[in-house]
């Protein structure tokens, strides 16, 4: 009975069949392949300003994906700072210089610091420590100029710490911070008010403690 209904039914709807005429398989004709149809997607970049249209093909399995893209191209970095290693580092050597051991006239020093690779904000930082004794001022003097840097002087250590980062270059910020002591100094020097009433304060200090632990515990 299945039979029956089955094959009752047109065999036109259940197959159907496409005829080809000795045009469509003329060698005349233009047939078109596959990769000539217009698989293409259209999208906007911006770069440098300006919308740039890219074309990019579809995505058809026959390249690798975009994490091993990403693998490649760190690969590709890598062996570039290996090559530099290799062909350009030795050539640095003609510019070296010998160190030279701070005399007892070089009392000011300067801190920097860079971070390899990439910018940051912090570059332009420059920092100064000066000992206290080397600039040789009386006890009146020392006592203003210690009034004077409040936090920035620290007692354990006798060392005045400053710091600047107003302006986006190292020199400027060092030259302010040569400035601000210059005028500290000349403060500090001028005694017509030597702040004898006011106590230096010194509570921004912490001291760390050293905890001594017995001999019978280590073992």
């Amino acid at each position: 009975m299945f039979f029956n209904i089955f094959f009752k039914k047109p065999l036109n709807n259940l197959l159907k069949i496409r005829s080809f005429s000795s045009k469509s398989l003329d060698s005349s004709s233009e047939l078109k392949s596959p990769d000539s149809r217009s698989n293409k997607r259209r999208f906007k970049t911006i770069k440098d300003g300006k919308n740039i249209e890219k074309h990019i093909n579809e995505y058809r399995f026959d390249d690798i994906t975009s994490l091993a893209h990403d693998y490649l191209d760190e690969h590709r970095e890598i062996r570039e700072y290996y090559r530099k290693i290799a062909w350009e580092l030795p050539t640095l050597t003609k510019f070296s210089m010998k160190y030279k051991v701070p005399g007892k006239e070089d009392i000011l020093k300067f801190r920097y610091t860079t971070y390899l690779g990439e910018k940051h904000p912090a570059e332009s930082k420059v920092t100064m420590e000066v000992l206290l004794d080397s600039l040789n001022l009386s006890m009146t003097e020392r006592h203003k100029l210690i009034v004077l840097s409040g936090p920035r002087y620290n007692p354990l250590t006798g060392v005045l710490k400053l710091s600047c980062e107003l302006f986006a270059e190292r020199d400027k910020n060092k030259k302010h911070l040569n400035e601000q002591l210059k005028r500290l100094i000349k403060e500090a020097k001028d005694l017509k008010d030597t702040f004898e009433d006011i106590p230096q304060d010194f509570r921004h200090v912490k001291s760390k403690k050293n905890i001594t632990f017995p001999k019978e515990w280590i073992k």
